[in-house]
């Protein structure tokens, strides 16, 4: 059960924010291995509202009914409230789910769901998955998404009417959450790196779905001055020896297959000279936005919502579909690496107009918007409706 879940914050709120520090939110479920939702979380508390950690995913309606009590209750994945092991113990998981939001709406409190993929990543049950969450998505009083695409994509996915509150919020960057101190030379010397060669990074999860093994694959057709750089944690054993024997006795393919070290992430982004995002199925990405509060310009599908996150000039897209669109956008990047230190710039640009006191600001006046008819702080905080679609 849910329920080492304190405060965040409460403070004085802001001029412009009137009013937020009257009630609750609880965000569901937190996992502050992903700086996305401790960011989040903090700017929100700053603004003088009161933010309580959900927990990982466990049955939290008791707490929620007699002691939490919030105002709002902010879900950011739902897999873990839906799936189980087997068909059948998820579909009554599920359906147990869909009940505790129907008590928790009864109770007065608002729903609000950030939609940051439309399939977890493992692929476990899918149609069960969008079953529930289209119920899901009709429940919850508003919905979030990063970008303009997504929401197209959630409104057909869902079967949303245009009635439904939609608010469209980017993604909040990195800039100033990581140290980014060290020279490129250092960073190569300390990574047993050519200071002159080419180098592709991949850093985050390693998993399956981003597509780890075409990188290995569109990788070895590449020439021999250039290296790829892979570094993050793997919890797929199977994944793991998989990777190993790729790799086994390529010496220009660096696995490093482990947590990094916060203040080692400088190291690999500035020893990199292009980010490689090979994922075919995603909505956005929190390993692109962290890429880009490096400076460094990315290789990445062209999927809509990758495509509004890098702008026009953000790296080389390719066609997720097009077998050879990897091993062709490597190849370019390699013959353009002069571009790509430009495009990077223009990264770390955006990244820094993408900060997370904006991204809370905006937050906080969707859930004014939704909460303001039950409470009436919906004044001085709703500046900001010309982000939400209605």
């Amino acid at each position: 059960m849910s329920d080492a879940n304190e405060f965040i914050g409460g403070s004085t709120p802001r001029s412009g924010a009137a009013g937020i520090g009257r009630f609750k939110v609880v965000h569901l479920p937190v996992y502050s291995e992903n700086q996305y939702q401790p960011l989040l979380m903090k700017r929100l508390a700053e603004r003088g509202m009161q933010v309580i950690d959900g927990g990982g995913g466990g049955n939290f309606l008791r707490t929620a009914l007699f002691r939490w009590r919030a105002d709002l209750y902010h879900f950011h994945w739902l897999h873990p409230y839906l799936l189980r092991r087997g068909r059948l113990s998820s579909f009554l998981r599920a359906t147990r789910f869909l009940l505790e939001l129907v008590l928790i709406r009864l109770s007065g409190a608002r729903i609000v769901w950030t939609v940051h993929n439309l399939v977890n990543h493992d692929r476990r049950f899918p149609k069960i998955e969008r079953i529930y969450s289209t119920i899901f998505a009709h429940v919850a009083n508003g919905i979030v998404v990063h970008s303009d695409a997504g929401r197209l994509e959630i409104k057909k996915v869902y079967k949303l009417s245009e009635r439904k509150p939609i608010a469209v919020i980017p993604q909040g960057s990195y800039v100033e959450r990581y140290r980014n101190r060290a020279p490129r030379a250092e960073s190569r010397a300390r990574l047993g790196l050519p200071p002159d060669d080419f180098v592709f990074l991949f850093l985050g999860r390693i998993e399956p779905y981003k597509g780890v093994l075409d990188l290995i694959q569109a990788f070895g057709q590449l020439p021999g001055a250039s290296h790829l750089l892979m570094a993050g944690r793997v919890s797929d054993s199977s994944l793991l020896t998989q990777l190993h024997h790729e790799t086994r006795g390529q010496s220009r393919i660096k696995l490093d297959a482990g947590f990094v070290d916060d203040d080692e992430l400088q190291t690999y982004f500035n020893a990199a000279d292009v980010f490689v995002f090979p994922a075919r199925e995603i909505l956005h990405s929190s390993s692109v936005s962290l890429a880009m509060s490096f400076g460094l310009a990315c290789i990445a599908p062209a999927i809509a919502g990758i495509k509004e996150m890098l702008g026009d000039h953000g790296g080389i897209l390719y066609d997720p579909h097009d077998p050879t669109g990897l091993l062709t956008a490597m190849r370019s990047a390699i013959e353009r690496r002069s571009e790509l230190r430009v495009a990077g710039q223009r990264n770390l640009l955006r990244a820094r107009d993408n900060n997370w006191s904006s991204a809370a600001e905006r937050t906080a006046a969707f859930y004014c918007q939704l909460i303001g008819d039950r409470v009436g702080i919906l004044r001085g905080a709703t500046d900001s409706k010309e982000n939400v679609s209605n």
